[in-house]
């Protein structure tokens, strides 16, 4: 899998040993392991690896129209009412509450 999408030396060993035992499994068996087969921990781990190749290249990520436009509404409106902003630490304080952390 590594080789298949180029992205060798990007990840740290232990990464990409899980990378080649994937892609070693996918060579024998084809119609074998995917992703559903990885243990919760590997599932993570793909997800931030994942997250951080495409945050490495952001202006490659494709925004659609109908975020430009939720994008432009919430901007309109918070400097329409600027008082309607809430600090950054309130914001993560309301996301966390109800997760007890």
């Amino acid at each position: 899998m590594r080789r298949a999408y180029g992205i060798e030396g990007r990840f740290s060993a232990k990464r990409a040993a899980t990378f080649e035992r994937i892609e070693l499994e996918i060579r024998m068996d084809p119609t074998g392991p995917s992703i559903f087969d990885l243990s919760p921990a590997e599932k993570l781990q793909l997800v931030e690896d994942l997250w951080d190749d495409l945050a490495g290249t952001p202006e490659a990520v494709p925004v659609h129209d109908w975020q430009k436009l939720e994008l432009a509404r919430r901007k309109a409106n918070l400097l329409k009412n600027p008082a309607s902003a809430l600090p950054w630490d309130e914001v993560t304080q309301r996301v966390r509450r109800p997760y007890g952390r």
